[in-house]
């Protein structure tokens, strides 16, 4: 029963419908979590408990993002799990696991960068005195939100584009008609 369960709820998670909705979702939390770090850069000030929260805001991001991103990059074994696996593949199918396993990959590393960033700042200062370079670390960590609102913009733009796939008649079915 609980197998059961688990096997329909992969199957739902890995549909093009509920990629979208993750990647619309991760795209709204990333431009939220860059316009908190581009005021944190633009009006830094200093002091731990301001070095903290912003801590805490990229680390929480990037750790959203390595999440999401092992998510998508393994999405054609999380449909093994659910028994999608061997079933054979259409066109549609394989290009949203190539899309998904493509951006994934992106969203994974921007996510490790950005940790990172993160733990260079958290690093005791007798290993490495990052004191004064807080700013400089959180606005390469903004940047690096930026490039993951890209590589989302890539991939919700991709897994739309499937949609049309499902329209566009294939090879054999334009020979039939003929």
């Amino acid at each position: 029963m609980l197998a059961r369960a688990l096997h329909a709820l992969f199957r739902v998670a890995t549909t093009r419908a509920v990629l979208l909705a993750l990647g619309l979702a991760l795209a709204l939390l990333a431009g939220a979590m860059l316009l908190e770090q581009w005021r944190f850069v633009r009006n830094f000030q200093g002091g731990e408990d301001a070095v903290r929260e912003a801590e805490g805001i990229v680390d929480g991001l990037a750790g959203v993002l390595v999440a999401a991103g092992v998510f998508l990059e393994s999405r054609d074994a999380v449909r093994a799990i659910a028994h999608h696996g061997g079933a054979p593949i259409d066109a549609v199918e394989a290009r949203v696991s190539e899309v998904c396993a493509q951006n994934g990959m992106g969203i994974l590393l921007v996510g490790l960068l950005m940790e990172v960033g993160t733990l260079l700042i958290g690093l005791p200062k007798r290993v490495l005195d990052t004191h004064g370079l807080e700013r400089a670390i959180f606005a390469a960590c903004a940047t690096l939100t930026a490039v993951t609102l890209l590589v989302l913009y890539d991939f919700v733009k991709d897994i739309v584009l499937t949609y049309r796939m499902d329209r566009t008649p294939t090879v054999s079915a334009r020979t039939r008609a003929h």
